[in-house]
């Protein structure tokens, strides 16, 4: 079926930043196909996994071919829906209106490169959850309702997502396990024995609802959050932001013909926070004298933010970026212990790491931002649990390591690996 040209022009400015990442036209128009077993279907961890991972998908591939089944929801879907097989159509509907969508009876000799949850024959590749722990593999994965099993099946989406280019790539997908309970992967990965408890922080101040501030919303909506939020950001939403911002449909860039959403209107309705629409800098000025935030959220990179948030000098700092490796990343700062953020990520055009974006060079030599939803996904998912992990009972400000990062490739490079690292304080640091 060939495209109408307006899907083709569609395309052409939703996809440019993903094309940028390192994925061929081809590869987006290669029919690649999602289905859960009717079993995963009935629980919570296999419906958030299933719509997380239409969710992404659907901002790459544009040609999805679906396997759900009817199954009562259990789960509040972003985009609505009578059942768990509705919510998925209108999921698709509402972030590509141009995706040539089949939905199927079965997988069994369709030859598709494909990622199923449960037990579902004729997949390529499997994922499963239980608790916080996620698999993948070339086998049905058990998909079961631990405790924190929201952060295993978001976790379990996004290694689909991955392995679901990978194979739309013609490259293969092994076997990999990794946990958010100790933040480890393969053998030291553990299930964990966590409680479904809301975050609570008290008063925070997100400072970005680019694609890793709208995907931590997206999370927190799922698992639950408590205390006054506010989300700070000026922009508004353009078609390249939707290929990675899960919170974010095709109207909200004004396809077709409507006004621009704003990005902090959208991220703080996921989440009953307030929007403030500007910058940092602006709402500062706006507060001055005023008692300040439990925790500040740095999730933009832009006036000078970070070199700001290194002036409060907080006892925590703690973020989220992308970076142009295919990686997901969690960062800490601590006071006295650990570098500050301006010094780990300093303001200069190109960046070690890159909030929500990586660094690629355009045809013209010039720079380009470009990420993967599955990146986004995942790393405001690493920074909700944290958040989690800063609850009575768990101490993630303990350990000397201050840097996790998932790796999800490039293709041909294993799916799915947990490494952490340590950065030290830096010496002569003028930030703070």
């Amino acid at each position: 079926m060939e495209l109408t040209p307006a899907c083709e022009t569609f395309y052409r400015e939703r996809d440019r930043r993903t094309i940028s990442y390192g994925a061929s036209e081809d590869v987006l128009g290669v029919p690649v196909g999602i289905a859960i077993g009717r079993a995963a279907a009935s629980t919570r961890g296999g419906q958030i996994a299933v719509l997380a991972l239409v969710n992404m998908a659907a901002r790459i591939h544009r040609r999805l071919r679906i396997l759900v089944p009817p199954a009562a929801l259990q789960v509040a879907p972003l985009f609505g829906g009578a059942d768990l097989a509705d919510a998925v159509q209108r999921s698709v509907a509402a972030i590509d209106p141009c995706n040539q969508t089949e939905y199927l009876p079965r997988l069994t000799g369709t030859d598709l490169p494909s990622v199923a949850i449960g037990d579902v024959a004729g997949a390529i590749a499997y994922v499963g959850c239980e608790g916080m722990l996620a698999e993948v593999g070339q086998y049905p994965r058990r998909v079961a309702d631990a405790g924190g099993v929201a952060y295993g099946a978001g976790l379990a989406a996004c290694i689909g997502a991955a392995a679901l280019l990978h194979l739309a790539a013609g490259q293969g997908v092994g076997e990999r396990r990794l946990s958010l309970w100790n933040f480890a992967d393969g053998d030291a990965a553990e299930v964990g024995s966590a409680s479904d408890r809301r975050i609570n922080v008290g008063t925070a101040l997100m400072l970005g609802a680019g694609a890793v501030g709208s995907a931590a919303c997206c999370w927190l909506r799922e698992i639950g959050v408590e205390g006054a939020w506010t989300v700070v950001d000026g922009d508004q939403f353009e078609l390249h932001n939707i290929n990675r911002t899960l919170g974010a449909t095709a109207a909200d860039a004004g396809w077709p013909d409507g006004d621009n959403a704003d990005k902090a209107s959208a991220a703080a309705r996921l989440i009953g926070a307030e929007p403030f629409l500007g910058w940092y800098d602006e709402w500062l000025e706006l507060h001055d004298g005023e008692p300040a935030p439990n925790l500040v959220i740095p999730l933009a990179n832009g006036r000078a933010v970070r070199r700001a948030v290194a002036a409060r000098d907080d006892a925590v700092v703690v973020h989220a970026t992308t970076g142009d490796g295919w990686t997901a990343e969690l960062h800490r700062h601590l006071r006295g212990r650990d570098d500050c953020i301006s010094c780990r990520i300093p303001e200069q055009e190109q960046s070690a790491f890159i909030c929500a974006t990586g660094e690629l060079a355009g045809a013209n030599g010039t720079s380009t931002d470009a990420a993967l939803p599955f990146l986004s996904a995942a790393a405001g998912l690493l920074l909700v649990r944290f958040l989690d992990a800063m609850a009575p009972g768990e101490d993630p400000l303990s350990g000397d390591r201050n840097h996790w990062a998932i790796s999800f490739g490039p293709p041909g490079v294993e799916v799915a690996r947990l490494v952490s690292r340590r950065w030290p304080p830096r010496d002569g640091c003028t930030h703070v």
